[in-house]
């Protein structure tokens, strides 16, 4: 998942898809409202273990270009 400034969702979000989750990755394209730290304590609380990155710059068209 690629996500930026979803503070106001991203719980919401991380909630209903949890069920379906057994590990995670998401890169924060430079979030500046508290986006990683919901991330962070949602997954924690959830007991779902995963990677938070930061991709500055990058976009879902780039990300997925990586080698």
């Amino acid at each position: 998942m690629i996500v930026r400034n979803e503070a106001h969702i991203i719980q919401e979000v991380l909630g209903s898809v949890a069920p379906h989750v057994a590990s995670w990755v998401i890169v924060d394209t430079g979030s500046d409202d508290g986006t990683q730290d919901v991330i962070r304590s949602q997954m924690a609380d959830l007991g779902i273990p995963g990677e938070l990155t930061n991709g500055r710059g990058e976009t879902s068209a780039t990300t997925g270009r990586r080698r």
